[in-house]
């Protein structure tokens, strides 16, 4: 059957290799461009740690945040980024990690034409699959000081190994396959280390030709080993948190799991079902429907990399929702939904379902269930939205769910659309594209195929508008600018001394600026940890200084840090009052102001040796 995407025939004769590299020049100015807007970080602490353990590892080839220790394995990213620290303008420096992003966010083009050229055997859709790989997820990512710019195009070339695994044929090109595979996913976990949802699907797939010529019994205590085997390795993780053989790490530290019982257990499973079908539905429901439908008909490797595909989705909605939704949202009826986890996988989905669209849907019993059951949860979703999502996790399906306040076209029916939101309108879209995509599934699939793709390039371009005009307003006010330029000119001076500084706050995330741009050793304490200390008296000894990196809470209070929680400040030579702190802690030795002209939301003290 004919492929369901046409271009035109000069496009099919352009060179290949060209015509990626041009995707690929583009995907980096837009991202860029859009990145510079980002005037500092945002996402508290995880771009805070990124950021400082690039600059540590750079400086001196340490892990350490705020000058302290911190036991944080998933380096690959700050390794990637360090660079960056070696240039001495704070400002020109934060922005080469943002163009470092988009470089390696842009490359995810060449692994997505490679999975669509494999497993559509076309070019031109493969063509299609790049161009929208470099418009998804959001182009405002980059922006962020976030290893989500490099999980996505290691997780799409994970995809391509996994494949050539799929179609090596002798024991030697299996084994040579396997390794890269192996390579990948460790290189992944360096990266996340929700990547571990890749292990189980790529185990399914390799013991698949031997469970193929096992027996009917064979085969069943295979599929249940399958299932019972994470939840197995769950309970492990779990019991080796509770013994506390895993407290030294800063993500398993944040898991209350002393605190588990069967209602959270009960509420894991609960999440995972909602979880997997909100994610059905951010990726438009048909690309993960169809090749479940038609998997009988598929032949053997698409059989394979389809299993892997829909085992990846499955296992990763277990390890987030065992480890992240069970402390974060229970027990809301809708959990918060971290898609950036999983985003990479609609590239697979896509080509896959270009490529199921041309066999014949004979399952139909099946697809009008599982789309009348999406249908049920997606009217579900807009009643109950989930408990929110971040910035990093605003997906143009979180938006729709979450919002229906934005006015539609009130001027020519306004007393009839006054209260109709934009997104109520979208959803009603929704809802409309399931009822007619199901019957299209069946009838005409060449025609959904170009519905389908034609929407998904309008969402991706609409969610990353809704993205970019949404931060904007914050990212560019002119009194954030303002102080940009005078933490820019406080952290140059500190670096061009040479100087260790303790950075004085009065809320925990009150100096994101400052720590964006504070390129020096610093350690960091909170003006009510000073107060408690003196008990209130104000008063305190340079070396009694306590530093406490105050989290999400109490759970993180005592357990990020490995060295100490009283640590003692030898050789400080700066003290930086951040926002809102007007009086500075009298030391023994006397204090210096230095703060430079026009600056006026922070002071800066010099110690004299």
């Amino acid at each position: 059957m004919k492929s369901p995407i046409k271009l035109s025939a000069k496009t099919a004769d352009i060179e290949i290799p060209l015509l990626l590299t041009v995707f690929f020049i583009i995907s980096i100015a837009v991202r860029y461009i859009l990145a510079k807007a980002n005037l500092f970080i945002h996402i508290y602490y995880d771009e805070l740690i990124y950021l400082n353990i690039s600059r540590s590892i750079s400086e001196n080839g340490q892990i350490l945040v705020r000058s302290l220790p911190l036991n944080f394995k998933q380096i690959l990213y700050p390794i990637l980024i360090s660079p960056a620290a070696l240039i001495k303008n704070p400002q020109i420096s934060y922005d080469t990690i943002k163009f470092i992003n988009s470089v390696v966010m842009s490359s995810a083009v060449f692994p997505a034409y490679i999975i669509g050229k494999s497993i559509t055997q076309n070019k031109k859709e493969a063509i299609l699959i790049s161009l929208l790989s470099v418009i998804s997820p959001d182009l405002f990512i980059t922006s962020l000081v976030m290893s989500e710019s490099l999980f996505y195009p290691l997780s799409l070339w994970l995809f391509c190994f996994v494949w050539d695994y799929i179609k090596a044929d002798g024991y030697r090109q299996k084994l040579v396959s396997a390794a890269k595979v192996i390579i990948s996913i460790i290189l992944l976990f360096q990266t996340k280390v929700v990547a571990l949802y890749f292990i189980p699907a790529f185990i399914a797939v390799a013991v698949w030709d031997k469970i193929k010529k096992a027996t009917e019994k064979q085969k069943k205590i295979f599929i249940a080993t399958i299932v019972l085997l994470p939840l197995f390795l769950f309970f492990c993780f779990h019991l080796l948190l509770k013994t506390g053989t895993l407290t030294n790490n800063i993500y398993f530290n944040s898991l209350a799991v002393e605190t588990i019982d069967f209602a959270k257990i009960r509420y894991i499973f609960y999440s995972m079902i909602i979880y997997s079908t909100y994610i059905i539905f951010a990726f438009l429901i048909f690309p993960v429907v169809l090749p479940i439908v038609n998997f009988s008909k598929m032949n053997e490797d698409y059989r394979k990399i389809t299993a892997f595909t829909i085992l990846s989705i499955i296992f990763a909605s277990l390890i987030i929702c065992g480890t992240i939704c069970i402390v974060e949202d229970f027990p809301a009826k809708i959990p918060r939904i971290h898609l950036r986890y999983m985003f990479p996988i609609v590239i697979p989905l896509i080509a896959l379902f270009l490529e199921t669209i041309k066999i014949k849907i004979q399952n139909k019993k099946l697809l009008m269930i599982m789309s009348a059951s999406a249908l049920v949860m997606f009217i579900a979703f807009i009643a109950i939205p989930p408990v929110g999502d971040s910035m990093v996790d605003s997906t143009f399906f979180a938006h729709i769910t979450h919002t229906s306040t934005q006015p539609f076209v009130n001027i020519v029916y306004p007393q009839i659309l006054l209260k109709v939101g934009y997104f109520d309108f979208l959803k009603t879209l929704m809802l409309l594209f399931t009822v007619y995509g199901s019957y299209l599934a069946i009838k005409q699939p060449q025609k959904l195929g170009k519905i389908l793709i034609i929407l998904l390039t309008t969402i991706f371009i609409l969610n990353n508008g809704i993205l970019y005009s949404k931060n904007s307003m914050v990212i560019n006010a002119a009194q954030n600018r303002d102080i940009v330029g005078q933490a820019a000119i406080i952290a140059s001076y500190i670096k061009n001394n040479q100087g260790k500084t303790l950075l004085i706050s009065k809320a925990v995330n009150s100096d994101k600026i400052m720590e964006t741009y504070l390129n020096s050793p610093y350690f960091f304490t909170l003006l009510e940890n000073i107060d408690r200390q003196c008990k209130n008296s104000y008063s305190i000894e340079k070396n009694g200084i306590q530093a406490i990196h105050v989290d999400r809470g109490a759970v993180y209070e005592k357990t990020h840090y490995i060295a100490g929680i009283n640590p003692v400040f030898a050789n400080i030579d700066y003290v930086l009052l951040g926002c809102g702190v007007n009086k500075p802690p009298p030391l023994k030795e006397k204090m210096t102001e230095i703060t430079p002209e026009n600056v006026s939301p922070y002071r800066l003290f010099r110690i004299e040796k």
